[in-house]
Formats: structure tokens, sequence, C-alpha cells
């Protein structure tokens, strides 16, 4: 899939009043600081059309100031996730700490705890994370897709869907079909989708899973199952996809598209 333009990153429904931080325990109102120098002059001047040239002056310095303020603020993103064995968390949890390194801010929600929905006011991006099993992604994420996708198709997002199918070449077209397969039930398509290679872990397997995963999900795929957790995921390509994602939704709201 391939990235596409973005409008609206900082207004909308669910954008937060923009404020100017002169200090760690200073926070001042954009409008408030607007209002007060274009009402300053009231008090010097006394003749309307000098006025008028102060206001409109003092409102294009204003204007520029504004933008230039959310044009180089970090980017907040929102990392959703859900998992089922815990490999999705560790790589939200990947997400995460990449999106920090990169100078921008942050939430990370785990989608399965229903007691804690995301915070969606202020989100300038989303990345979503979820695990698929027998061939859906976990029942939370689809949910949260569905019933947000409006909000979600207003600010750049990026799908990691987490598969063992991903891990192996001939599985690729099996893990495209499961997010398709997504797509067409939440009727909602991410700007971008990575293929992330999951994990086994036969230890926490029952003997009808670990059969499963045998002679199912692992069938004529080129690995042999031991006893211990392995965990297919480079971590490597997945950072420098990671970085793709949040440079170009740093670009597109700097352009303002």
């Amino acid at each position: 899939m391939k990235w596409i333009g973005f409008a609206g990153a900082v207004c909308g429904d669910n954008a937060r009043q923009p404020t100017l931080r002169f200090a760690a325990s200073t926070n001042v109102c954009l409008p408030a600081v607007i209002n007060a120098v274009l009402t300053f002059p009231c008090r010097i001047f006394s003749v309307p059309s000098l006025l008028l040239i102060w206001r409109k002056v003092a409102t294009g310095i204003m204007r520029y100031c504004v933008s230039k303020i959310l044009e180089d603020r970090p980017m907040h993103m929102l990392i959703a996730y859900s998992t089922t064995e815990g490999h999705s968390a560790k790589v939200a949890r990947f997400a995460y700490d990449t999106l920090l390194r990169e100078g921008h801010t942050g939430t990370i929600n785990d989608l399965d705890n229903v007691s804690r929905m995301p915070e969606l006011a202020g989100v300038d991006g989303v990345v979503l994370v979820g695990s698929v099993h027998e061939r859906r992604h976990s029942p939370a994420l689809e949910t949260f897709m569905q019933a947000q996708r409006a909000w979600l198709s207003k600010r750049p997002t990026v799908l990691l869907s987490v598969s063992l199918s991903a891990a192996f070449e001939q599985g690729i077209e099996e893990a495209r079909d499961y997010v398709v397969e997504t797509e067409l039930r939440t009727g909602y398509a991410p700007n971008d989708t990575v293929l992330v290679a999951g994990a086994v872990k036969p230890g926490s397997y029952d003997y009808f899973e670990n059969q499963v995963l045998r002679f199912a999900v692992l069938k004529d795929r080129e690995y042999e199952v031991g006893t211990s957790d392995h965990e297919f995921t480079d971590w490597d390509a997945l950072r420098a996809r990671l970085l793709c994602f949040f440079e170009a939704s740093t670009a597109s709201r700097r352009s303002g598209e």
C-alpha cells in the first residue's frame, strides 16, 4: 500500500486548543495572546485607519507564528495494540520506543483492556498493532478500526500485522490476504501496512495447540518446531519501516496536505 497525503492533523473535532509553552510551568492559550495583541493598539491609536492597518499586520504575524509552532512541535502518536500470546505487545512497545527516540511523543494503549479506552484528543498519527490467528486479526483491534474508522481516516495510520505467515516467503500472499479481509470487515484501510513476522512459543501451548502449529500453521514451512520460544521478527527492518512512516507523517503535516 502507498502512503497518501493527510489533511487535518491539527484541526477537526478532536483537535486540542494550541498553546505556547514559554516555561515548564506556563501555558498561554494562543487565542488569548492573539486577542491581546489585536486589542492593545486601541489604547494608543485613535485614527481608525491606523488601527485597521495594525490589526491586519498583527493578524498576519500571529498566523505565521502559529503555523511555525504547529510545524515544529513533535508528532503525538497513538500506539494501539491487541495481542494473544504477548508478541504483538512487544512489537507495540518497540514501535513506542522507536517513536520516543525520534523526539516525538506518544501513548501506548492495550485494546484488550476495555476499562481503559484510548485517549484520542491531540493525536497526529496512529500505529495499529494486531496478531493474526485463524486468518483473523484480533477482535479488539477490528472493533476499534470499525468503530473509529471516520476518526482514523483523518490522520496517517499504519497497521503492523503480526503473523507467522509473514515469516516465510511462501506465506507472504496469505499474510496480505489477512489484511485485505480485515479491511473488508471493518470498512477501513490504513494508509500503510507492514507485515511483521511473529513468534512461536511451544512451551505455552497444550498438546492440541502444538499439533495445530506443527501440521497446520507451519505445514510445508522450512522450520522445525522445538521446545523453546522463537521470534521470526526482523527488528531492524521493522524499525526502518516505522522511521519512514514517522518521517512521512511529519512531512505531510508541514506541507499541509
